[in-house]
Order: C-alpha cells, then sequence, then structure tokens
C-alpha cells in the first residue's frame, strides 16, 4: 500500500470496480484483480493450530510412515476418520496427484500447484470474495490491514502518454516526500531501464523491494528529466488526506482511500484539523473506496455518531451470535463542535464494503447526504485465517446490516442526491480531478449549501 495505482474512477457498480495495486503486493495483485479487486471487510482470527491440526497432520504423518507403494495413499484417505473427510473428494484428489505424480513425463511445482488447488476449492464453493495466499502474499496482506508497507511512499496511476508511471499523490514524509517527489512527476525508467520497455506492472513490481534496499528512478517533470535514488522504508500508509475546497474556505474535503487499522486515528485527527481550519461543512469522500477492516470504520463512526447500534454482523451458518457494535460514548463530534456542522459523503460504484458501511450508517443516523452514484453493493465480511506454514485464507463467514437499512449486499446504496462526473471526468482517477472539474463534488456543495 506503500505505493498505489488508482485506475480511472468508472460510474455505475459491478465490474466498474476501481482497481488498487500496491507496489509491495504485486503478486497479490494479480490475484486481487480476478477477484475483483476487493479489499474485504476482515476479522483477523486466531488459531490454535496444535488442536486443530494434529488431529490431521499428525494421523497422516504416523500413516505416510508406512506406505510403500503409491495405491496405499488410496487406502491412507479411506481409512481417514469420517468426522474429519469428504471421502469422495479425498478420494479424487488422492488418485489425480498421485497417478500424474507417477506417470506425469515433466517436473512439478507442488507450491503452484497447491496454490491452485486451494483456490479452486474457493472457487468451486462459490465465494468470489474468498482467496488462499502464499506466506509472502499473506504477509503482505496482513501489512496491508495493520496500515504500513514497505515502499517509497507514493499512489501512482499508469500514464498513457508517456507510457510511464504517474505520480497522483506523495505521502508525507516518506522516501518520496524527502527526495522531492512531486504529484504530477512521471516515472519514466527504473535502474534504469525504460518503464514503457519493461511494462506497467513489470515496473512497479521493480520499484518494490526489502527495506533499506535502494531504487533509482527516472522521473520526468514537465520538459525536464532527472533522477533520484530511493532508500525503501517501512511506511505508514496514508489512507486519510484533507484539504480544504480551492473555492470554498469553509468547506473541508476528506478523502478516505481506504479502511485500515492506522486509518481511524487519521480520520479523528484529519476532521480536527478541519474544524481548526475553521471549516463549517465536511465533505467525506469514499468514491473508489474499496472497504477495509471492521474495526476501523465502527471506530470512525463510534466518533461521528450518537449513542446506538452502529453495525450487527450476522454469521451465516448460524455457528455463533449476531455481534452488534454499538456507540455507547454519546455523539463525541456533535460534544466538540456542536450540531450545526454539515456533511456530505461522495459515493459510487467502486465504493464498496466498509466504505458502504460508512456511509449507509451517517445516512441512517442523518448525519450526511450521499451524493453521486449507486454504491458497489457488498454487505458481506471475510476472515482472515492465518494457516499452520504461514500461508493464509480470506473466506466469507458473515454479513453485516447498517444500523436501520436493510444489508445491501448485491444491492448496492442509492445516493440522496445523484449525480455523474463529466466524460473527460471519468477518464482521470479521483486524486486528479480538480475541484472545479468534480461535478459531484459541485453537487455537494450545492446540497449542503441548500440546508437550513
Amino acid at each position: 500500500m506503500d505505493l498505489n495505482e488508482i485506475q480511472p474512477e468508472a460510474s455505475g457498480s459491478g465490474e466498474g470496480f476501481e482497481k488498487k495495486h500496491y507496489i509491495a503486493i504485486t503478486v497479490l495483485l494479480v490475484l486481487l484483480a480476478v477477484l475483483l479487486t476487493f479489499v474485504v471487510t476482515y476479522v483477523v482470527l486466531s488459531v490454535d493450530y496444535e488442536e486443530e491440526l494434529n488431529k490431521i497432520n499428525d494421523y497422516y504423518l504416523q500413516q505416510l510412515q508406512t506406505v510403500g507403494e503409491f495405491k496405499s495413499v488410496i487406502d491412507l484417505y479411506n481409512s481417514m476418520p469420517e468426522e474429519l473427510r469428504n471421502i469422495e473428494m479425498y478420494k479424487k484428489l488422492a488418485y489425480i496427484d498421485g497417478y500424474f505424480r507417477y506417470h506425469y513425463a515433466g517436473e512439478l511445482d507442488d507450491d503452484e500447484i497447491i496454490y491452485m488447488v486451494a483456490n479452486g476449492y474457493i472457487a468451486g464453493a462459490g465465494d468470489r470474495f474468498g482467496a488462499y495466499y502464499t506466506a509472502d502474499e499473506f504477509d503482505t496482506l496482513l501489512g496491508d490491514v495493520s496500515g504500513s508497507s514497505v515502499g517509497i511512499g507514493v499512489y501512482v496511476t499508469a500514464d498513457m502518454e508517456t507510457e510511464g508511471i504517474r505520480i497522483s499523490y506523495v505521502m508525507n514524509g516518506g522516501p518520496a516526500y524527502r527526495a522531492g517527489l512531486l504529484p504530477g512527476d512521471i516515472i519514466t525508467h527504473v535502474n534504469g531501464t525504460e518503464v514503457s520497455n519493461l511494462g506497467y506492472y513489470v515496473a512497479l513490481d521493480k520499484i518494490k523491494g526489502v527495506e533499506g534496499t535502494e531504487v533509482r528512478l527516472s522521473v520526468l517533470r514537465g520538459n525536464e528529466t532527472f533522477e533520484k535514488t530511493l532508500t525503501r522504508e517501512k511506511i505508514n500508509i496514508e489512507s486519510v488526506i484533507y484539504n480544504k475546497h480551492e473555492n470554498d474556505s469553509k468547506t473541508g474535503i476528506i478523502r478516505i482511500v481506504e479502511f485500515n487499522n492506522n486509518t481511524a486515528q487519521q480520520f479523528i485527527t484529519a476532521v480536527k484539523a478541519a474544524m481548526a481550519d475553521g471549516c463549517e461543512q465536511l465533505v467525506f469522500d469514499v468514491r473508489g473506496n474499496p472497504g477495509g477492516t471492521l474495526d476501523s470504520v465502527a471506530e470512525i463512526l463510534d466518533f461521528l455518531l450518537p449513542s446506538g447500534k452502529i453495525v450487527t454482523v450476522k454469521y451465516g451458518n448460524g455457528s455463533e451470535p449476531d455481534v452488534i457494535y454499538s456507540d455507547d460514548q454519546g455523539d463525541e463530534f456533535e460534544a466538540l463542535y456542536g450540531k450545526d456542522v454539515r456533511m456530505a459523503v461522495l459515493v459510487n460504484g467502486s465504493t464498496a464494503s466498509a466504505a458502504e458501511l460508512f456511509s449507509c450508517a451517517l445516512k441512517d443516523y442523518g448525519k450526511a447526504i450521499l451524493v453521486g452514484e449507486k454504491t458497489y453493493g457488498k454487505g458481506c465480511g471475510q476472515n482472515v485465517l492465518p494457516l499452520y506454514d504461514n500461508s493464509g485464507l480470506v473466506f466469507t463467514t458473515f454479513l453485516y446490516d447498517p444500523p436501520v437499512s436493510e444489508n445491501y449486499n448485491g444491492k448496492g446504496i442509492e445516493p440522496t442526491v445523484k449525480a455523474e462526473l463529466s466524460e473527460e471526468a471519468k477518464k482521470k482517477n479521483i486524486f486528479d480531478l480538480k475541484h472545479s472539474e468534480d461535478d459531484q463534488l459541485k453537487a455537494a456543495l450545492e446540497a449542503l449549501n441548500n440546508i437550513e
């Protein structure tokens, strides 16, 4: 998440979901692209694998010591305790694996086979938001959720004209910031090789790397080209960005890129900065926000909402009781700034998951108007399950309902005020839009100014 590639926004919902690529997780990106690039609503599980896996792993280890011929593997699966097996599935998989392994006229990559089998299981189950991650991918995913990653600290997108990597935003204090890189700069070469020759995604992969190592970039700024050598480091991801409206000093605009473990504190800091700057109304921009952790969005809503229900988590298989997140501390925002601060939320077809909960909860409590386009419609959440070999699994386990409205899974949320971007603006990503080009932002300001 230290270097984030943002595609141009798409109107509507579904296949137009905004694609986000992080330089630290290129392999993960390919997988996420297949999964419509969702950052799901996560709950990380803590599992005692001594208890959970010994039943299976120890059983196999003991039995495999006595296996001589391949055909005995079938007997091994057949003899597995009833409560631990889907015998038909294991029999067929064992037979295919053993027969193929015995007769195949080539070399097998066991890691790749396991990767495909695990993801095939999830696909066969129909979990469109589930995925299996290798140990490296899973380590990056956990860093993503935690709000930190190794990199140079910029958000980027592809530049069609130069075939380079265009910097859309530079995170405060990171390597790129200290090197003087600016939004609008275009990375043309990575370690001496032209981006157009490498290919965009290969170039992104080459910019990522190990903490403490260097990457050499050639940068185009206007008509001038210069080189910078940056040292990769651990970045606290800047997931909340605040600025004042360029032509309306009473309006603070707070963009939430995603919801990770650092987002709530960054959000509260941004709100307090906006109010200290004299803002009288706030626009929260969650266009293209794919979601994130449930705890982070609940903490933000706890700050903004009065006492009452925030979200209800309903486990689909009935294995666990519903979990209700509530605000018991009262309206902290109102206590600080009174009742007269007007709020709007900008949404589009790429607003999903936790970002939809954020939007819907503010609407349910009458705290904000929603402006833009119908949201994606993802009201289900996933558990993040660490596996014994440091790989991991993400799979759908619950629905989560907003405070008052019905669950929006598969349906999306209709905005209070419908507004679209111009055709020209749709070609740009949200980071690159000037306030004067942003018709959805204009519609939000008009709606806020008409509130009596």
